[in-house]
C-alpha cells in the first residue's frame, strides 16, 4: 500500500494498533510458556490468560469462565451453533436464522439441514430496511426450535438488529438465543446479561487486534459439544495450545477500545458525515441501502445507478482507494452482496452496491478526497454508458 492510499474497508479488517502490538511482543518471545504446564512459564502463560479472559469477561458483564477463546470468529459461531445442537443429544430439533447473516452462520446452518435429516434450519426474509423482523421469527417458532442465531449488527450495511425482542420470543418459546457480535463490538452496549444472549460471538481483527483469536460467550449452563478434542483447555470446549500473545492483543484492544469509545464513535460520525455531504454537495446520486439511523457509525453501503459495484472497487482501487463489495469472507471473487440482494429482492441493485467502512485512523480529508474519487468516477462511468 502506498503512501497515497486511502483504507476504506475497516469491517473486513482493521489494522493492528501499534499499542496492542507492543503488549503482545513479549509473550512472543520472553514469556513463551505453554499455558497448561505447570513450572514458572507455563504459570506466566497461563496468568496472562486467564487475566484476558477477565477483561473480555467484565466488557460484556460476564462469568470469566464463560469465555472460550476460540482461533476466530468463524470458529466461535460454528462451535455455537454446531456445538449447542451436538449438545441436545438425539433430537437436535430446529435452528432459526436469517437471509443476511455472516457466511460462518449461514453455512453451518445449511450444512446441519442438509447432512441430518432430524434437524431443520430455516433461513428467514428481512426487510427492505434491512432488519429482521421478530413477528417473522416469531411465526418460525416452533415446538421443535432449539436455537436463534441473529447477528447483533449487520457487516454489510450497520444495520443494528432487534436482539432484545427476539430474546424474549425466544424465553417465550422456551428456546437459546446465539447472536454474532463482531462487528457491533465496542460500537455498541454489550451486555450479555441485560440482553438475555446464551451464546455471542466476538473476534479482535475488527477491533485493532490480531487476526486468528476471537472468543465465544456461553452463559453458564448453556450446552456446548466441543468441536475439538483433546485436553482440557477452556473448560474442556476447546482443545489445544492457547494463542497466547493473541489472546493478550485481544484483551488490550479491546482496553483500548473501551478507553476511547466515544471519541473513536463520534470520530467515525463525523468521517461518515464528510464522505455524504461531499456526495451531495458534487451532485452525485446514490441509494443509501438500509436505514439512515439504527445503523453502527462508520458502514455504509451505497448503490449507483447504471454503475457496477465491481468496476467501482477496481477502479477505485486503481486510485488508491479501498473499499469492498460486500462481506471480505464472501470474496476473492468480486461478487454482487447476497445481503443487499435479501433486503431487496433485486439482483442489479445487489450488483451496482459497495460498501464503506471508515477506521479511528481515517482524516476527514481523506474522507472528502475518497467522495471526490467516487463521483468522478461515477460521472465518468455513466456519461460513457
Amino acid at each position: 500500500m502506498n503512501h497515497r492510499s486511502i483504507y476504506l474497508d475497516h469491517a473486513a479488517t482493521t489494522a493492528i494498533d501499534p499499542r496492542v502490538r507492543e503488549a503482545m511482543a513479549p509473550y512472543l518471545d520472553r514469556y513463551f510458556g505453554n499455558p497448561s504446564s505447570v513450572h514458572r512459564f507455563g504459570r506466566e502463560a497461563r496468568a496472562a490468560v486467564e487475566k484476558a479472559r477477565e477483561i473480555l469477561a467484565e466488557v460484556i458483564s460476564a462469568l470469566p469462565e464463560e469465555i472460550v477463546f476460540t482461533s476466530s470468529g468463524t470458529e466461535a459461531n460454528n462451535l455455537a451453533i454446531t456445538g449447542f445442537l451436538e449438545a441436545q443429544g438425539g433430537s437436535p430439533g430446529h435452528v432459526i436464522t436469517s437471509a443476511i447473516e455472516h457466511p460462518s452462520v449461514l453455512n453451518v446452518c445449511r450444512y446441519w439441514s442438509e447432512t441430518r435429516r432430524d434437524v431443520i434450519a430455516s433461513c428467514i426474509s428481512v426487510e427492505q430496511s434491512g432488519l429482521v423482523s421478530p413477528a417473522v421469527i416469531e411465526a418460525a417458532v416452533s415446538t421443535r426450535t432449539r436455537l436463534i442465531s441473529i447477528m447483533h449488527c449487520n457487516n454489510e450495511t450497520g444495520m443494528i438488529q432487534p436482539i432484545e425482542e427476539i430474546v424474549e420470543i425466544a424465553r417465550a418459546h422456551r428456546c437459546n438465543v446465539h447472536s454474532d457480535a463482531v462487528q457491533s463490538f465496542l460500537k455498541l452496549p454489550l451486555n450479555v446479561r441485560t440482553m438475555g444472549l446464551d451464546l455471542c460471538t466476538l473476534s479482535a481483527h475488527k477491533i485493532y487486534g490480531p487476526k486468528g483469536i476471537g472468543a465465544l460467550y456461553v452463559k453458564r449452563e448453556t450446552p456446548l459439544q466441543a468441536l475439538l478434542h483433546g485436553g482440557p483447555q477452556e473448560q474442556w470446549r476447546r482443545a489445544g495450545t492457547e494463542n497466547v500473545a493473541a489472546i493478550v492483543g485481544f484483551a488490550h484492544a479491546v482496553q483500548l477500545g473501551v478507553e476511547e469509545r466515544e471519541n473513536r464513535l463520534a470520530h467515525l460520525q463525523e468521517l461518515e458525515n464528510k464522505f455524504l455531504e461531499t456526495l451531495q454537495q458534487l451532485g452525485c446520486k446514490y441509494e443509501l441501502n438500509g436505514l439512515p439511523e439504527n445503523r453502527v457509525p462508520g458502514i455504509m453501503n451505497l448503490s449507483f445507478q447504471e454503475v457496477l459495484g465491481a468496476d467501482l472497487l477496481i477502479a477505485l482501487d486503481l486510485e488508491g482507494i479501498v473499499v469492498s463489495t460486500g462481506s471480505a469472507c464472501s470474496s476473492g471473487v468480486v461478487e454482487a452482496s447476497y445481503v443487499i440482494n435479501a433486503m431487496y429482492q433485486d439482483g442489479e441493485r445487489a450488483k451496482r452496491s459497495i460498501r464503506v467502512s471508515f477506521g479511528k485512523d481515517n482524516t476527514l480529508e481523506e474522507a472528502r478526497r475518497a467522495a471526490e474519487t467516487l463521483h468522478r468516477i461515477v460521472h465518468t462511468t455513466q456519461t460513457h454508458q
